[in-house]
């Protein structure tokens, strides 16, 4: 067993903050007379013990992990399907390593399936004496409870994935409205400093009319401008 879980505390975090887990696994100890009851997150390589009820002092707690070859949830982990095993000694697991090495006699592990179809883990039970799990009530009770844990799951990671999405959107509006004040600061500016001005034009006969380049406003050429800035300030807004 091992101690050194920090990788998969995201994942044991998910469990405890799921209500109803302490719960489901206290049924099926009451339900199933077995008294290890445990939601385990069962990857490609590790086995970890996400909550535990354990009347038997097993030794196992939140965080413990054990080799996932020494588990029949690595069957589990690869043909998605549950397994139940009443009396180990009288089914095809006797010579099982699993069962010798952790002396358990009934054994049932169902697993926890998200909704893209991935494997989270399972929701499994063990006791030192035979069982009655391998019966079609006790598989449906055990798969309701792995699908409403897995509907938690699902639900937490969509609540997390849309608050974040939530962030940035504030975060990129908050940096938009910074870009619009910085904007409408570095245009208007030198506009209001050009309206300030003022040019005359040279003293000439009233017949004869000053040209062009005699006479010369900017305040014109402030007005496409500033129509060009409010164009800008309303496409990123």
């Amino acid at each position: 067993m091992h101690d050194d879980l920090h990788d998969f505390q995201s994942d044991i975090t998910a469990i405890s903050e799921i209500p109803a887990v302490s719960s489901i696994l206290e049924v099926i100890s009451e339900t199933t007379g077995m008294s290890f009851v445990a939601v385990a997150r069962v990857t490609e390589g590790r086995w970890v013990a996400c909550k535990v009820l354990d009347s038997i002092d097993f030794g196992l707690k939140e965080g413990g992990e054990v080799v996932l070859e020494t588990t029949i949830c690595h069957e589990i982990r690869a043909s998605h399907e549950a397994i139940a095993i009443d009396d180990i000694a009288r089914s095809a697991y006797c010579d099982h390593r699993t069962p010798l090495q952790y002396g358990f006699q009934s054994y049932i592990s169902v697993p926890i399936i998200h909704k893209d179809g991935t494997l989270f883990g399972t929701l499994c039970a063990i006791d030192p004496k035979p069982a009655l799990v391998d019966n079609k009530k006790t598989l449906t009770m055990f798969r309701l409870f792995a699908e409403l844990i897995a509907s938690h799951l699902d639900a937490r990671q969509l609540l997390i994935e849309t608050e974040e999405n939530l962030r940035q959107e504030k975060e990129v509006a908050s940096i938009r409205e910074q870009f619009i004040a910085v904007l409408g600061h570095d245009l208007r500016n030198p506009l209001a400093s050009m309206t300030g001005c003022r040019f005359k034009c040279p003293r000439v006969p009233r017949t004869s009319r000053p040209s062009s380049a005699e006479c010369h406003s900017p305040i014109s050429c402030s007005i496409p401008i500033s129509r060009s800035s409010e164009r800008v300030t309303r496409i990123w807004r």
